[in-house]
């Protein structure tokens, strides 16, 4: 199962999946339960799916690189309480990513999803009102950076208990980095991060 909505299409602009499978009789079983319920995306967002996977290697391969280096950037800060990135070494599975996000040519790519704690709700909220490229939403994985506060957007549902068990806090901040040059979004984060 993979969302068609965030890196594939890359844009934005389609909301969908992709489920794939090797068993004939689930196949069959899918097929089945898609045309019953029209659960299909449309022929439009189809073409724009196929359109934008033209460019989902150079997407994904800029937006992982200016993460990477936004992540070892921000590591440096000294008024954040941690920086969650797969390609810091720090990071609790750096090892095992370093094994499966290969690319066919064995280079490794740690993604485009930085998650930073700023220790307080004061210094989250002047974070955010101060940030001028990246814009505050719950998606992700288009060619915009975004930011969001998992706790109180996409988490918000969950009792609190079990937020805090995963470690989605009120100060967790999480940054899906996308295009732009990787100098603006520094100075971006700079400027917000400053007290």
């Amino acid at each position: 199962m993979q969302s068609s909505t965030k890196s594939l299409s890359g844009h934005s602009d389609i909301l969908g999946g992709v489920l794939t499978t090797n068993d004939d009789e689930l196949d069959e079983r899918l097929r089945f339960l898609l045309k019953a319920t029209g659960g299909v995306p449309s022929s439009f967002d189809n073409w724009i799916l196929l359109r934008s996977t033209k460019t989902l290697g150079l997407r994904y391969q800029k937006s992982s690189d200016n993460a990477t280096e936004l992540a070892q950037w921000l590591a440096d800060q000294d008024n954040l309480d941690r920086v969650i990135y797969p390609g810091l070494k720090n990071h609790p599975q750096h090892e095992i990513a370093l094994k499966q996000q290969k690319t066919p040519n064995g280079e490794v790519i740690f993604g485009n999803m930085i998650s930073i704690d700023v220790g307080t709700i004061e210094a989250r909220d002047r974070f955010l009102e101060r940030l001028d490229v990246f814009t505050l939403a719950e998606s992700l994985g288009g060619v915009e950076s975004l930011v969001c506060v998992p706790y109180d957007m996409t988490h918000a549902a969950i009792p609190v208990k079990a937020k805090l068990e995963m470690g989605i806090t009120e100060t967790l901040i999480r940054l899906s980095i996308g295009i732009e040059d990787v100098g603006d979004l520094k100075a971006d984060l700079q400027n917000a991060l400053k007290d």
